[in-house]
């Protein structure tokens, strides 16, 4: 099965300027860089894999519903001699709405998933520490 990479954000530029083709009909915003040239971006990350533990439903203050959990995604690779190694990268995701009371429900310890969902960078503060850390915000989980 393949596994899919996660794409972070794309740069399209185009020889002249103008608008760069989308054949995928995303309909993407172009912006002019500081040289003039016009750029698409976007921020996108897509991945396939197994929930690491179960899931906890929580709520905000204002009501809304939220749940996080990390996703194993294999990535396999070459070591130095040449044989294939498999690596588990841990991808933390995030969850609102009634997509996260849908999770919580039906997943559990390694369920199988594919998310849809964009990168966020996000700070935090423990004891005066700053800490950042990137997660993503999933905008569809299809349950394998």
């Amino acid at each position: 099965m393949a596994v899919y990479q996660p794409i972070i954000q794309l740069r399209i530029k185009i020889k002249g300027g103008g608008t760069p083709p989308c054949p995928s009909g995303l309909g993407l915003k172009t912006e002019k860089t500081k040289k003039g040239n016009n750029m698409s971006t976007t921020n996108s990350w897509t991945g396939i894999g197994n929930i690491g533990a179960d899931l906890k439903l929580r709520s905000t203050t204002s009501g809304k519903s939220v749940t996080s959990f990390n996703l194993a995604c294999d990535r396999r690779r070459k070591d130095a001699e040449g044989n294939t190694v498999k690596d588990v990268d841990w991808v933390p995701i995030v969850v609102w709405g009634k997509q996260a009371e849908a999770c919580h429900s039906r997943l559990k310890k390694g369920s199988r998933v594919a998310v849809i969902g964009r990168l966020q960078m996000r700070t935090y503060t423990v004891n005066e520490v700053t800490h950042k850390t990137a997660e993503v915000v999933a905008d569809e989980i299809k349950f394998l």
